[in-house]
């Protein structure tokens, strides 16, 4: 799990939650903003302090489920 929350909860486009980005151990990672695009697509704020270690985490899990970026 990258996110402790249901993203169906963002219903409308434009919506946004706040939410923890969880390491593999289930640690926070970052703290993170979530905002629904349209019904595929989501865009992720994180902090730049963290960017580094954010895009190595997601991109992992993105090549591990068979997802392109």
């Amino acid at each position: 799990t990258l996110l402790p929350i249901d993203v169906s909860i963002l219903s409308d486009y434009g919506t946004l939650k706040y939410s923890l980005l969880l390491n593999d151990s289930g640690g926070i990672l970052d703290d993170v903003m979530l905002t629904k695009i349209n019904t595929s697509h989501y865009t992720l704020v994180t902090n730049a302090s963290t960017e580094s270690k954010v895009t190595t985490h997601l991109r992992s899990h993105a090549q591990s489920h068979g997802i392109n970026h």
